[in-house]
């Protein structure tokens, strides 16, 4: 009788942390680059350093968005920054809307990986031809 009823209770208490840790794991955060349709960009503004330019070529822009809607492996690294922390070779995109509502994206390697960092919604790794294609427009502009 006092084996069964301490059975019981240790299934109770595994349940209970089954259930727990399944609620927490739901509750991660998920994150989901947000970035604006074609339609809604009107020119991409590209920052390094000192050099910045303006992209308001339509084929060029086109050709942006088609490689920052290709970026979808998620870190586990959350964004809790304005800007990268100890990136490198670190390039600013901005998504113009219009000349103040834009977003903001960043792309940049770091330990010998690359990224693209949405502050405060997530840090996705990219590819390094999707950074050298997004680095060139800077570069050839």
């Amino acid at each position: 009788m006092k084996n069964s009823k301490v059975i019981v209770v240790v299934i109770l208490v595994a349940l209970v942390a089954i259930v727990g840790i399944a609620i927490f794991c739901n509750n991660v955060r998920k994150y989901e680059l947000r970035i604006p349709g074609l339609s809604d960009v009107s020119f991409i503004s590209l920052e390094q350093q000192d050099k910045g330019v303006d992209i308001r070529n339509e084929e060029e822009i086109q050709s942006m968005m088609n490689t920052l809607g290709g970026v979808n492996k998620v870190t586990k690294m959350p964004s809790t920054q304005d800007k990268p922390v100890d990136s490198e070779d670190e390039i600013l995109i901005k998504l113009n809307k219009d000349e103040s509502s834009f977003k903001t994206l960043y792309i940049y390697r770091k330990a010998e990986k690359y990224y693209l960092e949405q502050p405060y919604n997530g840090i996705y790794e990219i590819t390094q031809e999707q950074y050298n294609e997004l680095s060139r427009v800077l570069a050839n502009n």
